[in-house]
């Protein structure tokens, strides 16, 4: 049986470090961490953050719910 690649597939080449981030992403499934690390991606590339920024530069407000009583 031939394999044909379909036209939305990408292929990459990750080192055991960066499939071990996926993974811890994920929750153990490199699949999701890529999709979490996509969505985190396009969230900061929204709020004007561009690859050839220095990301030491960017800090990080986490909101808590307060209603949590």
């Amino acid at each position: 049986m031939a394999y044909r690649k379909h036209p939305n597939n990408i292929y990459l080449t990750l080192t055991s470090d960066e499939m071990l981030i996926l993974k811890t992403l994920g929750d153990g499934r490199d699949q999701i961490g890529a999709r979490v690390a996509l969505q985190w991606a396009s969230h900061f590339y929204n709020l004007g953050l561009r690859p050839d920024f220095d990301i030491n530069c960017i800090g990080l407000c986490l909101l808590a719910d307060n209603d949590l009583d």
